[in-house]
């Protein structure tokens, strides 16, 4: 549970967000300095680009603006021995 009285995010800004675990509903959960942010469409082990457009006591909900793909930027294609 968020305890600090600000939260750490702000509605409208964009924050790169890493997806954690999947909540009950189905959305991806992050968080932002132990705060946590829901992202609807968001799946478990993805970093994406989330808009806040709401905030709550102690979360707040995130809509994605892209997604982030770290693992493809950093490793390129390497050849089959096969081809």
């Amino acid at each position: 549970m968020y305890a600090k009285k600000r939260p750490p995010v702000r509605k409208g800004k964009v924050y790169s967000v890493y997806i954690r675990d999947t909540s009950k509903r189905g959305d991806g959960v992050g968080k932002i300095e132990d705060f946590a942010v829901f992202v609807p469409g968001a799946r478990e082990g993805e970093t994406v680009m989330v808009k806040i457009i709401e905030i709550k006591k102690n979360c707040a909900v995130g809509k994605i603006v892209a997604k982030e793909d770290y693992e493809r930027q950093a490793k390129p294609e390497e050849e089959c021995a096969c081809y």
